[in-house]
């Protein structure tokens, strides 16, 4: 098993949306850094007095009807969706319906 990487807990915090800094020990500041090199020589820490931003995830769905059991089924199609779902971190916070342009009937 292969030990962690030096900057594990600093690369995880920033992948949670944290403000992370760098040392510059020729002037002896933090300076924020929005992309870190995560580079072995520098000294990296989560911004003191910040919280975490959120982490914004949208997801287009296509729901319909079973037919046979009139439950609602939910399918990933990007071409046909009629449903867009907003995630904060891990939490539903919307759900909003679009229309759906319907398939012409062939005659």
């Amino acid at each position: 098993m292969t030990a962690p990487r030096k900057h594990a807990e600093f690369i995880k915090a920033w992948a949670d949306g944290y403000e992370i800094e760098a040392y510059n020990p020729e002037h002896g500041v933090w300076i924020t850094t929005p992309e870190p090199g995560w580079f072995d020589a520098i000294e990296y820490r989560v911004k003191p007095g910040t919280s975490r931003a959120p982490r914004i995830t949208e997801m287009w769905v296509q729901i319909e009807l079973n037919p046979f059991t009139g439950e609602p089924e939910m399918f990933s199609h990007e071409s046909r969706s009629n449903v867009l779902l907003r995630f904060e971190n891990d939490d539903l916070v919307s759900v909003s319906m679009t229309e759906v342009d319907e398939e012409p009937l062939p005659w």
